[in-house]
């Protein structure tokens, strides 16, 4: 939306009035910011999601595995009295699987969105890109910051963000 100011009348009036740009260049500059805004998105997509199944997924299943197997060892030991000794593990395996679940539907829903606003150019894949794929960021982040507080620091493949409030 900001980048429209740069070829309003009043932009173009201004410029060419002062001899610094006709609105032919103006033009072309917008066209030119609207791609890199439009790229910037598009990559910007395509890292969160290859973060988000790549490296966090993967991490995330092997700590639920491991709450899984002291909870099946739980089970072993202490029979049907297992599932008050491991309510909190059965609990934090349930709230992982709905995070694991809502990154992946939300990564899919991302990149259908994003493959939808390639099909343009310009102004109208700018604003694809705007309303369309940039709101899952924060989604998609969302749920992966909830597992990043709730999975073993040292399974985690990430800096976490109090490690970087913290680090000297």
């Amino acid at each position: 939306e900001a980048l429209k100011v740069k070829i309003s009348k009043k932009t173009i009036d201004l410029f060419e009035e002062m001899d610094v740009m006709n609105r032919i260049e103006l033009e072309a500059r917008y066209e030119i910011d609207l791609e890199e805004y439009t790229k910037r998105l598009q990559i910007e997509s395509r890292v969160l999601g290859d973060i988000a199944r790549n490296h966090i997924v993967p991490t995330v299943i092997i700590y639920q595995n491991t709450l899984l197997e002291n909870t099946k060892n739980l089970k072993e030991i202490f029979g049907e009295e297992y599932k008050k000794i491991a309510k909190e593990q059965i609990e934090l395996i349930m709230v992982i699987s709905n995070h694991i679940t809502a990154i992946n539907a939300l990564v899919n829903q991302m990149v259908d969105e994003r493959k939808k606003a390639n099909k343009f150019n310009g102004l109208k894949s700018a604003e694809l890109y705007c309303k369309n794929v940039k709101p899952f960021f924060a989604q998609i982040r969302y749920h992966c910051d909830k597992l990043e507080t709730m999975v073993d620091d040292n399974l985690w493949p990430l800096t976490k963000y109090r490690e970087l409030l913290f680090t000297r």
